[in-house]
């Protein structure tokens, strides 16, 4: 019999230890605390059921993990999780370590189950009672705020995103995060959470924000979150910087530095040769690159972001035109078409309308076309305007 641990379990439950109970409940519990423990004994050290019933179903969780039965881990998880929910129901917020940790490993017993079945059903499964976890949290009616089980709320809620992330289902992370932001939800101060909490919720609320095409608040959610993030989290770093790359240069016009590529080989390998077609205003090139790389930037949901940078290119060529026709005000249209045709891009004189058309009425030029002479008409001072980068401070 594995009383000991019992024991140990109801005095964390008696002293309201949230600690040391997640503690005692997780896969790094203390050597030896796992076993068979005769049920028929238990009910002399823990009187609640709910609290028998969910140390029984833990610690089968455990046992099953030490065999490597993901499965029946799994489950006895799924059952562990239920009944604490129903627990914590009661309680207040010292119970927030043991539903975070707990949540936090049904996550990753969720992944490696799905992808040892090929099946999605454990992370719809988890995405369930994790969301039942999040609704706990979001309703808690402590009246005491710095008792309040809403302080869980970041956390539960990135657990939902990486889950509903790897399901591909951003409508409902969507979904998730409009119900968590309403100006209705009372919340603790943003910056009463934890940190990793905090980079984390900005990290998935920009991807959310991209996948919207807000690309603005994007970018600002992403600045904040890598100003969050602990300079040692290099692989968090860089996944920020995946997305906020193409977010500088899609609003602000600003390409990498040669220090930014060496410190992280991956942002090189992804975008180095793209951004030096975009010097070039090499669009043939540029579709090149983002055709390479769409993998990724379908995986990150940057590909209709990519797409919409292709201005950005055509600006930069239009550019590179005027700067070699040395005519300050006036371009021809016959110039700026035969600049496409030098990179193997052929298009009609309604295509390059229709580019020219774009980029005055986005604001990257400044100027109208003129038909009657087949010119494009510059404002005499800026007539290239680039947008000043935002105020959020970057790490």
């Amino acid at each position: 019999m594995n009383l000991g641990r019992a024991q140990a379990f109801m005095e964390a439950v008696r002293t309201q230890n949230g600690s040391e109970l997640s503690r005692l409940t997780s896969i790094d519990r203390p050597p030896g605390s796992g076993g068979e423990t005769e049920k028929s004994m238990l009910q002399y050290v823990i009187s609640d059921p709910q609290w028998r019933d969910y140390f029984i179903y833990n610690n089968d969780y455990y046992n099953y993990l030490m065999k490597s039965d993901l499965q029946n881990a799994f489950k006895s998880d799924i059952e562990a999780l239920n009944i604490l929910a129903r627990i914590a129901a009661r309680e207040n917020k010292w119970i927030l370590p043991v539903l975070k940790g707990n949540a936090g490993e049904l996550c990753a017993v969720a992944i490696i189950t799905g992808r040892f079945t090929n099946s999605n059903e454990p992370l719809e499964s988890s995405a369930r009672i994790i969301n039942r976890l999040l609704n706990l949290c979001l309703g808690d009616r402590e009246p005491t705020m710095s008792l309040s089980k809403k302080y869980g709320v970041y956390r539960i809620m990135n657990l939902l995103f990486i889950l509903y992330f790897r399901l591909n289902n951003r409508s409902i992370a969507r979904s998730t995060l409009q119900a968590v932001t309403a100006s209705s939800v009372v919340l603790p101060p943003f910056e009463e959470f934890s940190v990793s909490d905090r980079c984390m919720f900005l990290y998935f609320k920009a991807l959310i924000l991209i996948s919207e095409s807000h690309y603005s608040q994007a970018h600002d959610a992403l600045q904040q979150s890598l100003r969050l993030c602990h300079r040692a989290s290099r692989n968090n770093i860089r996944r920020i910087l995946v997305c906020l790359v193409p977010l500088r240069f899609m609003l602000y016009q600003i390409i990498p530095s040669a220090s930014l590529y060496t410190a992280f080989p991956e942002l090189e390998k992804a975008y180095k040769q793209l951004f030096e077609a975009v010097r070039a205003g090499n669009i043939t090139e540029f579709d090149k690159q983002i055709d390479i790389n769409k993998a990724l930037f379908f995986k990150k949901n940057l590909y209709l972001l990519m797409r919409k940078s292709k201005i950005i290119v055509q600006k930069r060529l239009l550019i590179c035109t005027y700067q070699a026709m040395d005519c300050p005000t006036r371009l021809p249209l016959p110039a700026y078409r035969a600049a496409f045709a030098v990179f193997g891009k052929k298009i009609t004189s309604d295509e390059l309308e229709c580019y020219l058309t774009n980029l005055i009425a986005s604001g990257n030029v400044k100027g109208y076309i003129s038909r009657e002479h087949a010119m494009l008409i510059l404002r005499k001072t800026d007539p290239f305007p680039v947008p000043e980068p935002s105020t959020v401070e970057s790490k």
